[in-house]
C-alpha cells in the first residue's frame, strides 16, 4: 500500500512539473517579437552640374571638383591638352545630379573664329552685309612667299625688297551677290598683313601679275581674282590678313 502511494505520489509530481513547464513554454510564445533597431540612410545631396564648355581642361576639372563632383577626361592620355578647349560635357550644364557624380568632358581645338588668335584658314569665303542684305563675297587665297622673281619679272622698273623683306603675293576673290551698284574690286576691301609681333603692313605699290587694280567693275553676279602685293620682313611669316569692308572690324584669315 505504501509503495503505490509512493509510486501515485511521483506521478503527480511528473504531472505537475509538466504543466508548469508547458505554462513557462505559452508564456514565452505570447510575447511580442523583438523588434529590430532601424536606421535611415542619409539623403543624397544634389548638385547643379556648371558650364564648363570652353574652359582650358584643367580649370574646367577644378570647377567640377568644387561642387563636389568627380570630372574626368574622354581618352584621357595624360597630356597637357596645351591650346585646346573643353568642347562637350556630360552631363549638360545645369543638370541636377547626385553629389559625388561623375562629369565627362571632350576637349580639342578651338574653332577657328575669325579673331586674331583664332583666325579662318585661307580660302574661307567671307561675307559683308549691308542693311542686313549680304553684299559681296571675299575669299583671300593662300599666299606666294617669296615672290621677288616673279615681281621682278613683271616689270624691270619694280624696286627689288628691301635687304632681309620679300614680296609676297596673295590672291583674293571678290563676289558681287547682291549689290544693286557696281562694286569696284580694289576699293571694295582692304587687306592688310599683321605680323605675329603685331606690326601691321600695307600693300606695296608695284606692277604685278592679275593686279587686282586691273579688274573693272563687277555688277550684281560678277566675280573675278586678282593679286595683292606686300613686302613683308623675312622674319614676319606666320601672321594673318586683317580683312575689313568699308569700316567694318576686320576679320582674320591666317597666312600660310
Amino acid at each position: 500500500m505504501r509503495k503505490l502511494l509512493a509510486a501515485t505520489a511521483t506521478a503527480l509530481v511528473l504531472v505537475l512539473s509538466a504543466c508548469s513547464s508547458t505554462s513557462s513554454i505559452e508564456a514565452q510564445d505570447e510575447r511580442e517579437p523583438a523588434k529590430a533597431d532601424v536606421v535611415e540612410a542619409p539623403a543624397v545631396e544634389k548638385v547643379v552640374v556648371p558650364d564648363v564648355v570652353g574652359m582650358d581642361p584643367q580649370a574646367a576639372l577644378d570647377k567640377i571638383a568644387a561642387e563636389s563632383l568627380e570630372g574626368s577626361i574622354w581618352g584621357d592620355d595624360g597630356s597637357a591638352y596645351e591650346g585646346q578647349i573643353v568642347k562637350s560635357q556630360e552631363p549638360a550644364a545645369g543638370a541636377s545630379v547626385d553629389e559625388g557624380s561623375g562629369v565627362l568632358i571632350t576637349v580639342g581645338v578651338p574653332d577657328p573664329d575669325g579673331s586674331r588668335d583664332l583666325p579662318f584658314p585661307a580660302g574661307t569665303v567671307l561675307s559683308a552685309s549691308e542693311g542686313g542684305v549680304e553684299t559681296l563675297t571675299v575669299t583671300v587665297g593662300p599666299a606666294t612667299w617669296n615672290a621677288d622673281a616673279t615681281v621682278m619679272a613683271e616689270n624691270q622698273f619694280n624696286d627689288p625688297a628691301p635687304e632681309g623683306s620679300v614680296y609676297v603675293l596673295v590672291p583674293v576673290t571678290i563676289t558681287n551677290v547682291g549689290s544693286a551698284e557696281a562694286v569696284i574690286p580694289w576699293l571694295a576691301v582692304d587687306i592688310a598683313y599683321v605680323a605675329p609681333d603685331g606690326r601691321s603692313y600695307d600693300r606695296a605699290s608695284a606692277v604685278i601679275p592679275g593686279n587686282i587694280n586691273d579688274i573693272g567693275d563687277l555688277y550684281e553676279g560678277g566675280s573675278a581674282t586678282g593679286n595683292l602685293a606686300f613686302v613683308l620682313p623675312t622674319t614676319a611669316q606666320g601672321g594673318v590678313w586683317a580683312v575689313s569692308n568699308g569700316w567694318s572690324d576686320p576679320v582674320f584669315v591666317a597666312a600660310n
